[in-house]
């Protein structure tokens, strides 16, 4: 059983909701309702982007949430933070084609590929690790391979519908040269 690096327990459950936030974290909290909300407290180290976004990180197990203008734009967590849920989805303990069906579901349509990652735009989520390209096959969370899946979602707006279009236009040239 894993020591939680916050102090949560494994018992403590975030929620998926798409272009609100991973709750408890919401798109458009400041550091201090972030920290009060979570139970994260404060940040352990903080990185400023020369555009003026700042990131937070709390230890390795935790979710990274970066601002914009002191408010939250993007939240990022992977296997090893608190169990993350999509309704009733337990997203990295539950089987990787459940997890993805259902953020398919929410999506509304199917999700397009690119660089290793799975991407519903719609959502404004990717999800990285979840399909590994090269070897046509979904991640196995029992198969003790090492476990790089991370979500990653973006305030509303701060990814274009032109960029996602070119991207999805990119990847599906991509994907039919084959």
């Amino acid at each position: 059983e894993k020591e939680w690096d916050c102090p949560m327990t494994r018992e403590t459950k975030w929620s998926v909701e798409p272009n609100v936030g991973i709750l408890p974290i919401k798109f458009g909290m400041t550091e201090s309702e972030v920290s009060e909300a979570s139970g994260l407290g404060r940040a352990k180290d903080t990185i400023v982007e020369d555009d003026g976004l700042v990131t937070q990180f709390w230890g390795l197990g935790d979710p990274n949430v970066a601002y914009r203008d002191g408010k939250v734009v993007f939240i990022a967590t992977g296997p090893a933070s608190i169990p993350v849920l999509i309704g009733d989805v337990e997203v990295f303990q539950d089987d990787t084609r459940t997890a993805l069906q259902a953020f398919e579901k929410a999506n509304g349509d199917k999700p397009f590929y690119q660089l290793g990652s799975v991407n519903f735009t719609r959502l404004n989520l990717a999800m990285t690790g979840f399909f590994d390209f090269r070897e046509d096959r979904y991640y196995d969370p029992i198969s003790g391979e090492q476990d790089d899946r991370v979500i990653s979602l973006f305030a509303p707006g701060t990814c274009t519908d032109r960029e996602a279009t070119r991207s999805r236009r990119r990847c599906d040239l991509d994907r039919n040269a084959s």
